[in-house]
This record gives structure tokens, C-alpha cells and sequence, in this order.
């Protein structure tokens, strides 16, 4: 029993077993707010990321989103799991807590945040990934929101 107890307590501090791995696929909105710009909201025909997750990295090896305009094509991009914590090139840049992966990061006065929800299958309902990207600089902010499943392997 107290061997259980103390496997318990050095768990407290690590992400959980979620896999964000594989080809997700699906639509979006973008929405775009900016200095003396009425906020606009406009539907993306696709938002696509190739994802590689073991326990302790994880790699965005492409993102890829068409929202008209705007049609942001990044990656590969690596983050480094430590506990609950995420790293990228060693600096801490967000969290790992349960089916959830938040970051944020900055360069040059310019805000890039990422977030992931994985949602578990339910009877009748494949597994869905929700995505989160947004970015800020002095004129404004675009955020693309996705709502993805896994791509079948052809």
C-alpha cells in the first residue's frame, strides 16, 4: 500500500496519456480584429496538421490552415514535455495538463498561441482535435479555430 501510495504522488507532476499523433483534417473560422477594423469572421475551407507525439516531445511537423487570405503553412516546430510543462528551445512556453496543450510564445513584438483540446470518442463519434492558433502584433489579431478528425490512411 505505501509503495502505491508513493508511485501515486511521483505521478502528481506528469501529463497524462493523451496522443495527439496523426493527420487532422477539418474546418475552421478566422476571425481578424484590428486598429479601426470592424471585427470580421470568415469560415476556412481547411485546416490540416501532421502531429508526431511520443512522451515527451512533441512535434507539429506541418500546419497548414486556407482561410481565404490568410493561408498559414508551418512546421516542423518541437516542444519538449518536462511534468506538465512545455519547451521550446528550452524556454517554457505552456502546459500539458490532461487532454489539453496550451502555449504561448513571442518574437519580435510579435504573440503566437497554440492550444489543443484532444475530445475522446463517444458511442457514434470518432475522436475530434480542437485547434487554437493565434497571432498578435501592433495592428491586430487573427486566430484560426478548427474543429479536426483524424484523416483516414489511404
Amino acid at each position: 500500500m505505501i509503495a502505491f501510495i508513493l508511485w501515486i504522488s511521483s505521478m502528481a507532476g506528469v501529463a497524462s496519456a493523451v496522443d495527439f499523433s496523426g493527420q487532422w483534417e477539418g474546418e475552421g473560422t478566422m476571425t481578424q480584429v484590428g486598429l479601426g477594423v470592424p471585427k470580421k469572421t470568415v469560415p476556412c475551407k481547411s485546416v490540416q496538421m501532421i502531429i508526431e507525439h511520443i512522451p515527451k516531445l512533441m512535434t507539429m511537423q506541418r500546419y497548414k490552415a486556407n482561410c481565404g487570405t490568410i493561408q498559414p503553412d508551418w512546421g516542423p516546430n518541437r516542444m519538449e514535455i518536462r511534468g506538465t510543462k512545455i519547451f521550446e528551445d528550452d524556454e517554457e512556453t505552456g502546459s500539458l495538463e490532461g487532454n489539453l496543450l496550451k502555449t504561448l510564445t513571442s518574437d519580435g513584438g510579435v504573440q503566437y498561441a497554440f492550444n489543443l483540446r484532444l475530445n475522446p470518442a463517444q458511442p457514434k463519434k470518432p475522436e475530434t482535435l480542437d485547434s487554437y492558433y493565434g497571432v498578435r502584433n501592433r495592428v491586430g489579431t487573427i486566430v484560426i479555430e478548427g474543429s479536426l478528425k483524424r484523416a483516414h490512411s489511404q
